[in-house]
């Protein structure tokens, strides 16, 4: 072949390899960007149940984290009793009947309606605080077990992101392996072809060329 048609269709094989590898980084970026998108709406989707959940738990902590301070301070149950209307109301019940009943009976100021009266507030009192007892309890491990839930679901959740950050990772590096695949087979070709249209001893080209766009072919 004339050096000049063999310059020609070196330059074509060149050519060739150029829009090979620009149709093989528009596939690699558009695969890539689909799975970024991908991996970012899974990231962004468990993080938003993340929240989801916890604000759903956060109550119950609270009320579990209120519950122990209370405990933790037993005058503050005892205050929460006495200024609670419905105690009084029953306080003040039970003491007017049994003021009416001494009354009734000449007994009014005598020791042992005051006796019994003290013994009506001790015991009712006694019976208020218990039940308030038992109400922190069952809310102080109600905050328990729902920050253990909390807990095991956020666990479960962050794990699930992480694989995910991990998987994201591992398919953005095979991507710049493709990338730099491609690259190097570009410049290959190229090397390749214009190795063969360097000048012989004869004062002609080394080859036919096209070894260039060959290598190019077919999937990266």
């Amino acid at each position: 072949m004339p050096q000049a048609a063999s310059f020609a269709q070196s330059g074509l094989n060149i050519a060739g390899d150029v829009a090979n590898y620009g149709t093989n980084t528009n596939a690699i970026n558009t695969a890539t960007n689909v799975q970024n998108q991908a991996y970012g709406a899974g990231i962004a989707g468990l993080t938003s149940q993340g929240q989801q959940n916890q604000a759903a738990w956060d109550p119950y902590q609270k009320l579990g984290t209120t519950a122990l301070q209370s405990l933790q301070n037993p005058d503050s149950i005892t205050q929460g009793i006495t200024s609670d209307p419905s105690y009084q109301f029953a306080v003040k019940q039970g003491s007017d009947v049994m003021n009416q009943q001494a009354a009734s009976r000449g007994h009014f100021f005598s020791p042992q309606t005051m006796q019994a009266l003290t013994a009506y507030g001790q015991n009712i009192g006694s019976e208020w605080y218990q039940t308030a007892f038992n109400n922190l309890m069952g809310q102080a491990k109600m905050g328990q077990q729902a920050t253990g839930s909390a807990t095991s679901q956020a666990t479960g959740i962050q794990e699930m992101i992480n694989n995910l950050l991990l998987g994201r990772g591992e398919m953005q590096g095979s991507s710049a392996m493709a990338g730099a695949a491609a690259q190097d087979k570009l410049w290959g070709g190229i090397t390749g072809t214009l190795g063969q249209m360097s000048p012989s001893p004869s004062g002609g080209s080394k080859g036919k060329g096209g070894a260039g766009g060959g290598a190019m072919q077919g999937p990266f």
